[in-house]
Order: structure tokens, then sequence, then C-alpha cells
């Protein structure tokens, strides 16, 4: 077996649910009295939790949603996964292909949602339950702390782990873990994931080889 463990991040990598989510924060937001553009809302809340996203909504734009914001987010957007929930074009494909790998999941959504997108898409059988939450640790992203929780977890080093992302602040967290990342290019753009640490790459289907080559 290849002396790797593969990490992947779960919205905008393994399953198709960024837009879901986004859109439907930015639908909460609006209804609380703010206008921000669906760019906007991917630029400051893209792959981060969503307590996380109402600190942002504290300290970054003076607004404190009301105790069920967060409850009626995951409601909502729990409601359309279910509905709406598909794999990224070319995963399956590339999990098979390296399925002689160890492979885990590490998110910043509730371990709720994960299973249930994971299962909804049928991919869950590629991890083996070797599923990693924010809520497993004290700091999400854009702090180490999710990623070093499960190498440790996985028994491997750091410099073992090779992290695919779709977010900045999950290349940023696992840069500072002292991870390789490479960063898929889908609603965050490829000169922004570079920056932040990542080898960008635009599809799925190229990311077998790119694990073999890094």
């Amino acid at each position: 077996m290849p002396n790797k463990l593969l990490i992947f991040d779960c919205d905008g990598v393994l399953v198709d649910t960024e837009r879901i989510a986004n859109q439907v924060l930015k639908e909460c937001i609006t209804e609380i009295g703010m206008e921000l553009s669906f760019d906007d809302v991917l630029l400051h809340f893209k792959g981060r939790s969503a307590p996380d996203c109402v600190q942002i909504l504290k300290e970054k734009f003076g607004v404190t949603p009301p105790e069920d914001f967060i409850e009626t987010f995951r409601e909502r957007s729990y409601a359309r996964y279910e509905q709406e929930t598909c794999p990224i074009p070319g995963i399956e494909d590339a999990l098979k292909k390296l399925k002689n790998y160890k492979m885990c999941v590490t998110s910043s959504s509730t371990h709720k949602k994960v299973h249930i997108n994971l299962k909804r898409t049928g991919l869950e059988q590629y991890f083996d339950g070797n599923i990693f939450s924010a809520q497993d640790v004290q700091h999400g992203k854009p702090e180490p702390d999710l990623f070093l929780y499960a190498a440790e977890k996985n028994g491997v080093k750091p410099e073992e782990c090779v992290v695919i992302e779709d977010s900045v602040h999950g290349v940023v967290a696992a840069i500072n873990a002292g991870m390789k990342v490479l960063g898929y290019a889908d609603l965050t753009s490829p000169e922004r994931l570079q920056k932040a640490g990542a080898i960008p790459f635009s599809s799925m289907y190229q990311l077998p080889d790119l694990i073999i080559s890094i």
C-alpha cells in the first residue's frame, strides 16, 4: 500500500454541495437584513463551519444573527441536500483508482451532514468510517487542528499526508499542518488556491496522476 494518507475535504471536493450551502446561507443572511452577492458569500464563508460563519457576521460585518440562525440554515440546507446532492464529476472514478491508498475525510461540516451526503452519493464506502469533523477539535479550519487530528488518528506524520481541498481556508489549514495540498479549482480560482499554497487542478479525472506525482 502506498505510504501516503489522502485527506479529502467533503463539500466541494467529494460532493457538489457548496453551491447549495452558500445559496441557502445567502438567503438566510438576506433575511436578517444584509445584502451580499453570491460571490461575496463564497469569499467570506466558503469552507467555514456554521458557528464560524456566525462569528464572521458578528466580527466582520457587525451583525448579530438571531439565536435560531444556525438551526434554520442547517434545516434548510439539509432538506436541499436530500433532493439535490450529487458527487463531484469524476470523483468516484478517481477514488476507485486510488483505492490502494489509505483515505479519510476532514470536513468543517457536522458529522450528520457529512454522513448524509456521502451516503446519498454512494461515496461512504471508500472511507470505511474514517471521517472527521470540525466537531472533533477545538479549532476548525483555517487552523491546522483538524488535519493534525486526522493524521494522528491514522498513525501518520503530517509530511506523509496529501490534502485535497477546494477552499482557501482549507488550504491554509493544511499548509499550517505541514501537509502537501492539491486545490480543486471550481468555485475558488486556481490563482487564489495557488497563492494560499496549493497545487491547483481543474478536474477530478486529473487527481490520480497528481497524487502519484506529488
